[in-house]
This record gives C-alpha cells, structure tokens and sequence, in this order.
C-alpha cells in the first residue's frame, strides 16, 4: 500500500494571508511547525471495498463538504462564546489548482484556532485512567458539550 504525507516540509514557513472578514481583521499567518496528525489508512484488503473517485469528483464532493464544514461550526462556537472549544482566531477557504495539492481542484481550509491549555488524552490515556479519574473526565466534557449544544444548530 502506498502511503501519501499530505502534510510534508513545504508547509513548514508557508505564510498565509487571511482578508478580513467579520469578526476577523485582515492578518497573515506563518505555519512555523506540525502540532498533529491523525493517519487513518486502511490496508489494501479493506480498501478493494469501497468505491474510488476520481480527482474531479473529490473535488466536487469536497466543495459540498467544505460547505458545511468544520469552519461554519467553529465560527458559531467563537461567536457563541463557548469555553470548551479552542476559538477561531480567523479562516479561509481557498480553492486548489488543477495540477497540484491534496485534491486537485479542490479546496484547502485553513483554520487558525487558539491553543488551549491542558494535555491531549489518547484512548489509551483514558483507559490508564482509574475508575474515578474516568468519571471526572466524562463529568468535564459533559460540561463542555453542554456548553455547545445551545449553540444556533442554522448558524453550523
């Protein structure tokens, strides 16, 4: 199976400018190094299932996804003054060219969030966790999640 880094070294110093938009000034941002990756990669077996794309239509399929995606939520988050989730400190959506990126002709969002303070638990964290730690943890994101529910469900 042929593994693809869609996240490489070219990234690293890429400054990218941000024209203002409400709530957010004009701004560039410079990515100075990879915080994480989350690899998901079945194995070939797996993947002899499913149906392929072509490039053009990821690219349209991405277009509806990037309509509805992850940017519109932490907006409405930000916007609704929510604790729990890092804050959106600005976005953009920029369309790829045909012969280049993830997904030629595409869409790349970028989305610059504020770092919050504590540590990222693994499932295998939790799981070390005794029972009582689990409890406290689960009781903190009940509380988090509250806080996103009464979000506007129109403005995600």
């Amino acid at each position: 199976m042929v593994e693809h880094a869609f996240f490489n070294s070219d990234w690293i110093d890429k400054v990218i400018t941000f024209a203002a938009s409400d709530p957010f000034p004009a701004k560039q941002w410079k990515i100075v190094r990879q915080l994480n990756e989350i690899h998901v990669q079945g194995d070939e077996k797996e993947s002899q299932a499913l149906e392929s794309l072509s490039h053009e239509d990821k690219a349209k399929e991405a277009l509806l996804e990037a309509e509805i995606s992850e940017e519109r939520a932490m907006l409405a988050l930000t916007k609704g003054g929510c604790e729990s989730v890092p804050q959106l400190l600005n976005w953009k959506r920029e369309k790829q060219d045909n012969n280049s990126g993830p997904v030629p002709g595409g869409y790349l969002v970028y989305l610059v969030l504020q770092n919050l303070p504590g540590v990222r638990l693994s499932c295998e964290d939790y799981w070390n966790f005794s029972g009582t730690q689990r409890e406290e943890i689960r009781e903190a994101f009940k509380v988090a999640y509250m806080c996103v529910c009464p979000i506007d469900q129109e403005l995600i």
